[in-house]
């Protein structure tokens, strides 16, 4: 191939690309932040560290693994100690427990709380100190955000309670039970002889009448 052949085919070669327009390049998105690695007794033994001379705010950075800033924040007052990163909840981690403590007390009753009346009543105990949700009720985020603060918080699906169940609910039905209780630890002279009282439960008792077709 001669000198002109060569030259010819270098150029093109090297020439620019049939593609026309500007060159695109896919930017990488990195994460921002860091993940939480610190914990409070961590922070609080940080800032006493510091406030105390003990050691500089760069060496109890290092020390108990809190990022220099976050550390700074803390020390120089323009954070609360206890505060979490992120935006800051509809109620305080006070009000969110006495939620939680009134689901479990009504749990322990054997009160069925599904999650809508829980969004009601949420709503109702926020607006007692000002606070109101968007729509009227909790979104899905802030229930989300609700069970990753308090793990003791579960959503199951509540067994049914038979009728005669609530029936037996009513103050006056229950006084009638320790009244006739009464008559018969009388009767049978049990008073004085607790080792003959014997528990027994409802088990293998039909208490549902469910009558055949």
């Amino acid at each position: 191939m001669g000198k002109a052949g060569k030259h010819k085919m270098n150029s093109h070669a090297l020439g620019k690309s049939k593609t026309t327009g500007p060159l695109r390049v896919k930017k990488t998105q990195t994460k921002r932040g860091k993940c939480l690695k610190w914990t409070d007794d961590n922070m609080k033994s940080a800032v006493s560290a510091v406030t105390s001379g003990i050691m500089s705010q760069r060496r109890a950075s290092q020390m108990f693994g809190i990022p220099r800033c976050t550390l700074h924040t803390r020390v120089t007052g323009k954070t609360n100690l206890s505060a979490r990163p992120g935006h800051p909840t509809k109620l305080s981690f006070e009000q969110e427990m006495k939620l939680v403590d009134y689901a479990g007390n009504r749990a322990s009753l054997g009160i069925g709380f599904g999650k809508r009346p829980f969004f009601v009543y949420a709503s109702q105990f926020a607006e007692k100190f000002g606070v109101k949700f968007v729509n009227g009720l909790p979104s899905e985020q802030w229930w989300s955000g609700l069970k990753r603060r308090h793990p003791e918080l579960r959503l199951r699906q509540p067994e049914g309670t038979a009728a005669v169940r609530h029936k037996c609910m009513d103050p006056v039905e229950v006084a009638k039970y320790f009244q006739a209780m009464k008559q018969v630890i009388g009767e049978n002279n049990l008073t004085n002889n607790p080792g003959r009282i014997w528990n027994m439960d409802e088990s293998g008792i039909q208490l549902e009448h469910r009558p055949a077709k």
